[in-house]
């Protein structure tokens, strides 16, 4: 069985989720690290954590400390590495594929190298960010991080993805009539709404495993009845 690293993104502000999460994560990898802003950090005992920078939504502050975390992550020796934010789940190990995955929004534009779409923030890579080791450790060596880059992370990434010739497997399954297709991926800012809880729900029972947007007891009660994982519910 191939070795797995995940690493979470999380805040002090976070803890309630983290907690929620946290026997799931521990649940589907060999290594667990948390990393939070020094100003606002997530500790939890047990757990590898660590703290850098400041807390910012987006912007240098959370690129360094997103960079930070995958250096940091390459002191595990791992076959992968999981990269999540506090309210992202994966439902079961990851797919040892050779190249990047994630939930990749608007795929064709980061396929076709549409530089001004791309420019102008129409494509994004939600998490999970799975790297196989080499490609980390190519991605970690070659990307050049801007101290004025006010980017979103999500953004960021596939930016610097295409910018680096770097291949990314999408998670979601996407067609070009369809916005969240089906697939093993699934991906909203938040669950926030019962028709997006629903359409997560649907996803799920079709086979989807790597969620990002959970951040209520609510959705993730929904989420793990539908994978017929209710055993993580406390």
């Amino acid at each position: 069985m191939n070795n797995v690293t995940t690493i979470i993104f999380a805040h002090g502000d976070a803890i309630e989720t983290v907690n929620r999460h946290l026997p799931i994560w521990k649940a589907y990898t060999d290594n667990l690290l948390i990393v939070s802003p020094k100003d606002n950090p997530c500790i939890l005992q047990g757990i590898d954590c660590l703290s850098v920078d400041k807390r910012q939504h987006h912007g240098p502050h959370t690129l360094a400390r997103h960079l930070f975390a995958m250096k940091a992550a390459l002191g595990y020796n791992s076959d992968f590495y999981v990269f999540l934010e506090y309210d992202a789940i994966m439902l079961r190990r990851p797919e040892p594929r050779p190249i990047i995955q994630g939930n990749l929004f608007n795929e064709r534009v980061f396929n076709n190298k549409q530089e001004e779409w791309m420019r102008q923030g129409h494509c994004f890579l939600h998490f999970p960010w799975i790297f196989p080791a080499d490609k980390l450790k190519e991605f970690v060596d070659r990307v050049e991080l801007d101290p004025n880059d006010e980017s979103v992370q999500d953004k960021w990434l596939i930016q610097k993805l295409m910018d680096l010739n770097m291949e990314v497997h999408n998670l979601l399954g996407m067609t070009p009539n369809s916005r969240n297709g089906i697939g093993e991926g699934f991906s909203q800012n938040s669950f926030d709404s019962p028709q997006i809880l629903e359409n997560a729900v649907h996803h799920v029972k079709s086979g989807a495993y790597a969620l990002h947007g959970i951040k209520t007891k609510e959705a993730l009660e929904r989420i793990l009845e539908a994978a017929g994982q209710q055993h993580f519910l406390q």
